[in-house]
């Protein structure tokens, strides 16, 4: 295991790894492009969903993304939902700013949401490139407009523009249900792809585990403890980013509900870590691997990071 002393913090977004330069000034952030009019279909057993988004007028200053979704299921569902979403955040809810590929490249994402006549609609979209490469689509608390076959859990996918490669991770975990790790000591979880890893011993203390890789080489670790008198959230970022190489942290996030940074180690390997914090519980989730083994771990870290919970009833760590 780790040591627990030593890590005990957030959510890594491997900037470096993905060839996008960290800035602490908006102003030396590259000019967003412009979405042309993009239809990227999702063909799966159950279902087929068809998406076109285009940029939109700005609504009240805030950039704004048009959206028209056609979805026809195996049981003869069919719904149509339109409408406008406009600028969220530049991060996801589990802090992440980027989605792999299935080519083993990134892109960038940004989340916009529209709260409307369809119910709320949570879109991340890659804003790279003029036609995007990656939409990823969330309908909750459906309207009661909608066809009734919709149901309340409403309608969630994503899609890629280029047809995924059979032997990339992240191919292999769609559709997929994730096994999960719960942790009995301070009652976390998380959940994992049980095709990629396998699950160890829980230390002697009971915090947590390491997972160990089918193929590929990484080391992932989980763990849990209670909050001390002296930890703040900026102490624990604080103390955490001394084992980075200097000048290597590119990306840190600080929240109520989880910390979280990035960086590259001495020896050049990334280091991806997320804390979720609830009440006197801090729960974490850790990966170091090579930069060059990034399109591998990405997608993994991705579900695992956003999964991290604690607590009876439990969501994933949130602001």
């Amino acid at each position: 295991m780790f040591d627990k002393r030593t890590w005990a913090a957030g959510l890594w977004i491997p900037v470096l790894a993905l060839g996008v330069a960290a800035s602490a000034h908006a102003d030396d952030k590259p000019a967003l492009r412009t979405i042309a009019s993009t239809t990227l279909t999702d063909r799966q057993q159950s279902a087929t969903t068809v998406i076109t988004i285009a940029e939109g007028a700005k609504v009240d200053g805030k950039r704004a993304i048009r959206y028209h979704v056609v979805y026809d299921s195996a049981s003869n569902c069919h719904a149509v939902v339109d409408g406008t979403a406009t600028f969220f955040s530049e991060t996801d809810e589990s802090g992440d700013t980027s989605e792999a590929l299935p080519n083993g490249e990134w892109a960038t994402t940004h989340q916009f949401r529209d709260n409307g006549a369809n119910g709320l609609v949570k879109l991340g979209v890659d804003v790279d490139a003029a036609h995007p490469r990656f939409v990823d689509f969330t309908l909750e608390h459906p309207a009661a407009a909608l066809p009734k076959c919709i149901g309340p859990a409403g309608l969630v996918f994503n899609v890629f523009a280029e047809r995924a490669d059979p032997t990339n991770p992240l191919y292999k975990m769609r559709d997929k249900t994730a096994a999960t790790y719960h942790n009995v000591v301070y009652d976390y979880m998380v959940d994992y792809p049980d095709e990629l890893l396998v699950p160890g011993t829980e230390s002697a203390s009971g915090d947590g585990l390491d997972f160990a890789p089918k193929s590929g080489k990484a080391d992932i670790a989980v763990w849990g403890k209670y909050a001390s008198p002296d930890d703040t959230r900026a102490s624990l970022l604080h103390d955490d980013e001394t084992h980075c190489a200097p000048g290597k942290v590119s990306y840190e996030v600080n929240k109520p509900t989880f910390i979280a940074f990035s960086c590259l180690t001495p020896k050049g390997r990334i280091v991806y870590e997320k804390m979720a914090i609830h009440n006197d519980v801090y729960a974490a989730v850790r990966f170091e691997y090579d930069a060059a083994d990034h399109a591998t771990w990405g997608p993994v870290i991705k579900q695992m990071a956003g999964s991290l919970r604690i607590g009876p009833g439990p969501q994933p760590a949130k602001d």
